[in-house]
C-alpha cells in the first residue's frame, strides 16, 4: 500500500522571500533521464512562466489542463527511473477513485522485470503545494529532475536566473529574434504586438502568406498557444483579455503535402550538444494526437548540423548543465528543406516515450504513443484489455502489443459522461489495435487512436494549432 510522505528535513533553511524551505546544494533542472547519480523525478505543471497575479483566464485554463495531464508524466518516470532513483507524484493517486488503477499501472511496469523506481521511494504530495512540499522532502538523491524551470519551482534551483533563462529558451519570439544570428532556418515570420495588429506590416504579411497564417502569443504552451487567423480582427478576438504590449508572432503556414512535422530532442551540457532522438509528430485536424517512432527514421549529417544550431543557441543562453539538460525542437522536413518552428527548453512528452521504447527494446517495430479519452466506468475493461495484450520482453508481436504509460488522476464531465485520460503505447499494427479496442471497449472509447491510425495511414501532417 502506498502512503503519503511529506517529511521535514533539518538541513533546510527558510527563504523568507518565498516563505518556503529550500535545499540549495542539490542540482535541480530538466535533466536527461539517465544519470550516473541517483535522481528524484518531480514533475508538476510546468509551462507557466508568469506570476499568478499576471495570469489571464487562458493562462489559468492551461495551468489547470497541465495539472490534469502531468500525472501521466509522473507515472512514466517510475518506469524511466532506476532502483537508485525516487519519484514524487500527486497525492491524488491515493484517492479511492485512483489507488487501484495506480497499483495496476505499477504492476504493469514491474512485470517487465526491468529495474524501476521502488515503491518505498515514491513520495505523494498535494498538487496545490507540490513544490513547496518537495522542498521539505527527506530523500537521499543527488539531484532533482523537473520538467522545466517555471514560476512554481525556479526558487528551488541553484542556477542563477533559472526562470529568466527558461522564459528565453521556451519563447517563440526569442527564436525568431535569434534565428538569423545562429543561422537557424524558420518560416517567414513577423513579431509584433497586440496594439500593432492593425498596422500595415501585419496586413502585408497576411496578404503575402495568407489566406491563413499561424498566430502565437507569449507564455502559453501547446494548443493554447497557436491559432490560425485570416485577419487582424480575428487575432484580436482571440487575445482580447491580453494587454496591448503582448507580443504576437505571425508565421507562414507550411503545407501538409510538402512537409512532415518532426521533433528532435537534444542533451545540452556545458561542454557539448548532442541529438538524443528524432521522431515523427502525428496531427489530425491541426491538433497534436501523438508520436510515431520508427527505427528507420534518420537525418542527413547536414540536417543534424542545422538542428544542433538550436541547441547551441540555448547553450549560449545558459541553458546547460554538466549532468545534461534536455530540450526539444519541432521542425518541418521537406524533400530539400528544413524549417524549425519551435524550440522547447524542457522535457517533452515524446522524449519519455522514446526512453520507454529503448528500455523495452522493441526492436524494429513501429511505435505509436498517444493520450486518449476513456470513460471512467470503462477503466476496469481497459485494464483487462491492456493485460491481455501487454508487451513483455519475451513477447512476440504478431499484430500489436500494448504498454501503458500513464493515467491522469482527474475526472472530467463531458455531457453526461465522466471521462478520464490515459497514455498508451501501441507497438506494431495501429489499425489492428483500433479494431481490437472497439471490440473490447466500444467504438466511442479511445477516440484519438482512430485519428492516429488515420493520420499514420495517410502519412500527412499539418502545422500544429
Amino acid at each position: 500500500m502506498f502512503e503519503p510522505t511529506v517529511r521535514k528535513d533539518p538541513t533546510f533553511h527558510v527563504c523568507r522571500r518565498h516563505n518556503m524551505a529550500i535545499r540549495t546544494k542539490i542540482p535541480l533542472g530538466p535533466f536527461y533521464p539517465i544519470q550516473k547519480d541517483s535522481s528524484l523525478f518531480a514533475m508538476s505543471a510546468g509551462d507557466i512562466f508568469f506570476q499568478y497575479d499576471e495570469l489571464t483566464s487562458m493562462h489559468r485554463e492551461q495551468r489547470n489542463h497541465s495539472f490534469q495531464l502531468v500525472g501521466m508524466f509522473q507515472t512514466i518516470t517510475i518506469f524511466m527511473g532506476d532502483i537508485k532513483d525516487s519519484a514524487a507524484l500527486y497525492s491524488t493517486f491515493l484517492d479511492k477513485e485512483w489507488i487501484d488503477s495506480f497499483e495496476w499501472l505499477y504492476g504493469c511496469f514491474h512485470s517487465t522485470g526491468l529495474p524501476i523506481i521502488q515503491k518505498e521511494n515514491l513520495h505523494f504530495l498535494p498538487p496545490d503545494t507540490f513544490y513547496s512540499d518537495l522542498a521539505q522532502l527527506e530523500h537521499k538523491n543527488k539531484n532533482i529532475t523537473v520538467g522545466a524551470f517555471c514560476h512554481e519551482n525556479h526558487f528551488l534551483s541553484s542556477l542563477e536566473g533559472a526562470l529568466q533563462i527558461s522564459q528565453i529558451v521556451n519563447s517563440k519570439m526569442e527564436l525568431a529574434r535569434n534565428a538569423n544570428r545562429y543561422d537557424i532556418p524558420i518560416p517567414p515570420t513577423l513579431v509584433t504586438t497586440k496594439q500593432r495588429l492593425h498596422s500595415g506590416e501585419v496586413f502585408s504579411f497576411i496578404d503575402d502568406y495568407g489566406p491563413e497564417v499561424m498566430m502565437k502569443i507569449s507564455g502559453l504552451g501547446g494548443s493554447f498557444n497557436v491559432k490560425r487567423i485570416q485577419s487582424p480582427d480575428e487575432a484580436l478576438r482571440h487575445i482580447e483579455e491580453f494587454s496591448e504590449e503582448t507580443e504576437v508572432l505571425l508565421q507562414k503556414q507550411l503545407g501538409s503535402s510538402e512537409y512532415r512535422e518532426m521533433t528532435v530532442d537534444f542533451v545540452i551540457t556545458d561542454k557539448e550538444c548532442k541529438i538524443d532522438n528524432t521522431r515523427e509528430v502525428l496531427f489530425a485536424d491541426g491538433m497534436w494526437v501523438g508520436n510515431h517512432l520508427k527505427r528507420d527514421l534518420s537525418l542527413s549529417e547536414k540536417q543534424k548540423e542545422i538542428l544542433l544550431r538550436c541547441a547551441k543557441w540555448l547553450q549560449s543562453e545558459g541553458y546547460c548543465h554538466p549532468n545534461g539538460f534536455v530540450c526539444g525542437a519541432d521542425f518541418f522536413l521537406g524533400d530539400n528543406d528544413l524549417q524549425v518552428i519551435e524550440i522547447n527548453g524542457r522535457w517533452t512528452g515524446g522524449q519519455t516515450v522514446e526512453r520507454a521504447q529503448k528500455k523495452l527494446d522493441v526492436g524494429s517495430e513501429d511505435v505509436y504513443a498517444f493520450m486518449d479519452k476513456l470513460s471512467f466506468n470503462k477503466m476496469k475493461e481497459y485494464q483487462r484489455f491492456v493485460n491481455e495484450n501487454l508487451y513483455t520482453i519475451e513477447a512476440k508481436v504478431d499484430t500489436f502489443k500494448l504498454f501503458p504509460l500513464g493515467i491522469a488522476p482527474h475526472i472530467k464531465h463531458e455531457q453526461e459522461n465522466e471521462v478520464s485520460m490515459v497514455w498508451i503505447m501501441v507497438i506494431g499494427d495501429i489499425q489492428a489495435f483500433v479494431t481490437a479496442k472497439e471490440e473490447a471497449l466500444g467504438a466511442k472509447e479511445l477516440p484519438t487512436s482512430n485519428q492516429v491510425a488515420a493520420t499514420a495511414q495517410n502519412g500527412h501532417c499539418s502545422q500544429s494549432a
